[in-house]
């Protein structure tokens, strides 16, 4: 599903430079709400590149946030920027005009600032005004750091009734990033070397392409994804082990997207030198070799806030097609795929 209209409507867009006028809350007698901001499950989440456990501080970074409340009818009945002790977590206020029993639904948006709206159809139709090549760089400063410095842009919603015995209501709303964690990981087979007469494979690159450019601010039922046209090159960072046996690592964000059909599939493409006889000193046997694989699980689908992982082990030179197995981990959406590239 692709954008239409949305896209060609500035007014509606999320701006990162304009500021929302708060609107006042009154406290007294009227309902009071206390809301949670959560993120990630700890057993769902990641802790470093190609592992589990907690996502890296940086992903979970909140700069700055916005509650917006939306009555039945859709209507904004408040706004409020929340304050640094707030985007830790808690607070609690009160709802205007609001009488016993009336249902709202409540937005956070978190590390953007929101344009002027009214209504709720107007927020749910706002595109994200950030980029995916904000936050994709050299893989050394995204290991260590988010590249964005207001951080990831993340929103969550919850609905809730108020209550009609003068008791506080109770909320979670849980944040999610904008985009999906793709963490590309590449080896070379035990027999590699054996098979090619000594020869070795140095992965020099990896190529993302095919990615949605432009993301809807809020989350959409049914997904919905833009221009599938984002491309991003990223040079690798090269691991040694113990017994000096190389991994070749990639990381990307990018948006997320509904199910594809296969040629519209995500694809990264490793870029690579053989050696012929695995002597670095010796130039004139070398040639380039390029491995292309997809994310192809769940039909192409990008979960927004995923952890993508993608194993590939180089078990030849190119030439035959890859085998694929994909699963998801981490974040709030786990995947993770293993490809055997080669023959």
């Amino acid at each position: 599903m692709f954008f239409v209209a949305a896209m060609a409507t500035a007014v509606l867009a999320a701006s990162c430079s304009k500021d929302f006028e708060q609107r006042q809350i009154q406290s007294g007698s009227e309902p009071t709400v206390q809301l949670t901001l959560l993120q990630e499950p700890l057993e769902l989440s990641t802790r470093s590149f190609f592992d589990q456990g907690i996502s890296e501080a940086w992903e979970r970074m909140v700069t700055k946030a916005t509650l917006f409340v939306l009555d039945d009818t859709g209507n904004l009945a408040l706004s409020r920027t929340l304050s640094a002790s707030e985007c830790g977590g808690h607070l609690t206020f009160a709802m205007p005009c609001a009488s016993a029993g009336k249902t709202f639904d409540f937005y956070v948006v978190a590390n953007c600032t929101v344009g002027p709206f009214s209504r709720k159809a107007e927020l749910e139709a706002m595109m994200d005004g950030t980029s995916p090549a904000e936050y994709n760089g050299a893989f050394g400063e995204m290991n260590t750091g988010c590249l964005r410095a207001e951080g990831f842009v993340m929103s969550g919603r919850a609905t809730g009734t108020m209550p009609t015995d003068g008791t506080t209501r109770q909320l979670n709303i849980n944040l999610l990033r904008n985009v999906a964690k793709i963490a590309v990981q590449t080896t070379l087979n035990a027999g590699f070397s054996a098979q090619h007469n000594g020869g070795t494979v140095e992965i020099t690159g990896a190529t993302l392409s095919g990615a949605a450019a432009q993301s809807f601010l809020l989350s959409q039922t049914p997904p919905a994804a833009g221009q599938m046209t984002y491309m991003q090159t990223q040079a690798s960072n090269k691991v040694l082990d113990s017994s000096l046996k190389p991994t070749f690592q990639n990381l990307f964000y990018i948006y997320g997207n509904p199910a594809l059909s296969e040629a519209q599939y995500v694809t990264v493409t490793l870029d690579g030198i053989f050696d012929g006889d695995g002597n670095p000193a010796t130039m004139d046997d070398r040639s380039e070799v390029q491995y292309t694989v997809t994310l192809n699980q769940n039909g192409g689908a990008i979960a927004k806030n995923g952890y993508h992982k993608l194993n590939v082990n180089i078990k030849g030179l190119p030439g035959v097609g890859v085998n694929d197995n994909f699963s998801i981990q981490g974040w709030s959406v786990p995947v993770e795929q293993f490809e055997n590239a080669g023959f």
